[in-house]
């Protein structure tokens, strides 16, 4: 049987104006499932709150928060909004938290849903929460040995 890292499960966000998309990994870090979608209001204050105690019940060892670049690479608005909440996310949790690339993650999280014949009206939370599935996704294929 295989050992349980110690550092626990990751958690990836990917972080909206109005909502917020959750995933995790299981506690070995090879599998992800979207988690929940959290709405985001003016204040960051109940959702940082939210979000700890997820970190707590699940026991997440390190956060993910997916950072929006434009296609050229260049940070834009949205980048410095994620690096904030970042910040913020790290100092309430008190857990290592990496920024992550999302380009295009809501765009294949849209085309994904609509293969799958999802109806657009039932689109609305389950794209944000697949949305920070393929940045968890991603950040642990980069993180595995070679």
């Amino acid at each position: 049987m295989a050992s349980v890292s110690p550092i626990g499960r990751v958690l990836a966000i990917d972080l909206g104006k109005r909502h917020v998309g959750v995933a995790k990994s299981d506690s070995m870090r090879m599998i992800t499932q979207p988690h929940a979608t959290l709405p985001r209001g003016k204040d960051d204050a109940a959702l940082l709150e939210a979000l700890a105690q997820i970190c707590t019940d699940e026991e997440v060892g390190e956060i993910v928060v997916g950072l929006p670049l434009h296609m050229d690479g260049r940070e834009g608005e949205g980048a410095e909004d994620a690096r904030k909440f970042a910040a913020a996310l790290s100092a309430r949790t008190q857990l290592k938290v990496v920024l992550w690339d999302e380009r295009l993650t809501t765009t294949s999280a849209h085309k994904h849903m609509t293969a799958l014949g999802v109806k657009t009206k039932n689109k609305k939370g389950m794209v944000d929460q697949l949305a920070a599935e393929m940045i968890l996704g991603a950040y642990l294929a980069a993180q595995a040995p070679r």
